[in-house]
């Protein structure tokens, strides 16, 4: 059976009143030595704190709901790691689901973790039914949009401006003058830096597209990348969407016998582990993902206090990184 705060008193030679308080982090309610034996007390009772207990008393359960994509990609399962790494700093355990941009799931999604009574919900990207979001106004749940924009809600979002930019200038150095962009138009947050970066710089704006794999699967992508090395106006330089995306293209690329960086330049977006595994190492636009997270999670916590807290948006800056896939 579990121990008990009435049993850690007795055991300490203290107070009810003094125990709750020092267990719930009140410390000024007991002196430094007090304290010292309550804890021993505690640990020697392998005592635990009852989170439904805790969150009856405070209307608070300390969970929140983290609603992610298809975590088998490098992007989502860092950032899902960054989150419940940053949500333990701030004192939260994460309740997590996996939406896969679908609406019906999103919704199964939801409705569980209300039925967990989080405190709060964090989501990745952009609700495709948008009643989803009145559902969710009308609980009032706090609810903070990452990587995505809502109106009614915070988001974060990264501003792709600084490391596109910087790609660009590093391409440029190097004499390459042709740049093209590959990418899913359904998703279209990562063309208008592009476009920018290139009427910025005097370049010609080239596009390349496939689905997402998630979506799409992997085939359509590795055949993007063939298309690409088919291609009568081939570009010497390519900026992919994804790690994982570009990672299949290098393949389009290879059954073509086009090679990375001798015949093409690659840069991928995200900077995940697979840029480092690949050979040649991928150059990436770096999305900070441990920043997002803690921004994440932080902007979250001012919510779940200030419910009536003004729900602006957050970017998140972005950096290029060179590797030996760029010559």
């Amino acid at each position: 059976m579990a121990s008990t705060i009435k049993e850690i008193a007795a055991k300490a030679g203290v107070s009810y009143q003094a125990v709750s308080a020092v267990l719930n982090g009140n410390f000024a309610k007991a002196s430094a030595e007090t304290r010292e034996r309550i804890f021993k007390a505690a640990k020697e009772l392998d005592y635990h704190p009852n989170a439904a207990a805790r969150s009856l008393s405070s209307g608070k359960t300390k969970l929140i709901g983290f609603i992610t994509q298809d975590i088998r990609f490098p992007f989502y399962s860092d950032l899902s790691y960054q989150v419940h790494a940053a949500a333990e700093r701030h004192g939260y355990r994460v309740l997590m689901a996996e939406s896969n941009w679908d609406d019906k799931r999103t919704e199964e999604c939801l409705n569980m973790l209300i039925s967990y009574s989080v405190d709060g919900i964090l989501f990745i990207g952009d609700l495709h039914d948008k009643t989803q979001y009145k559902k969710i106004l009308k609980r009032k749940i706090p609810m903070v949009i990452v990587d995505g924009v809502q109106e009614g809600f915070p988001g974060l979002l990264f501003d792709y401006t600084r490391g596109m930019e910087d790609c660009f200038k590093t391409l440029l150095e190097k004499g390459i003058r042709s740049i093209a962009l590959a990418h899913d138009p359904g998703y279209p947050r990562k063309l208008d830096p592009y476009k920018a970066a290139c009427e910025k710089f005097g370049v010609d704006v080239q596009e390349f597209h496939y689905r997402y794999p998630t979506a799409g699967g992997d085939a359509q992508v590795i055949e993007c990348g063939r298309k690409i090395a088919r291609s009568k106006k081939r570009p010497d330089a390519l900026i992919a969407g994804a790690d994982y995306d570009a990672a299949l293209i290098i393949q389009g690329l290879a059954s073509e016998g086009v090679k990375v960086p001798a015949d093409i330049s690659i840069v991928s977006i995200d900077d995940t582990y697979i840029c480092k595994l690949l050979n040649p190492a991928l150059a990436a636009i770096k999305l900070d993902r441990e920043e997002m997270a803690e921004k994440a999670v932080g902007r979250l916590d001012v919510q779940i206090k200030n419910p009536d807290a003004k729900a602006d948006l957050t970017w998140i800056s972005t950096a290029f990184t060179g590797r030996q896939s760029v010559n």
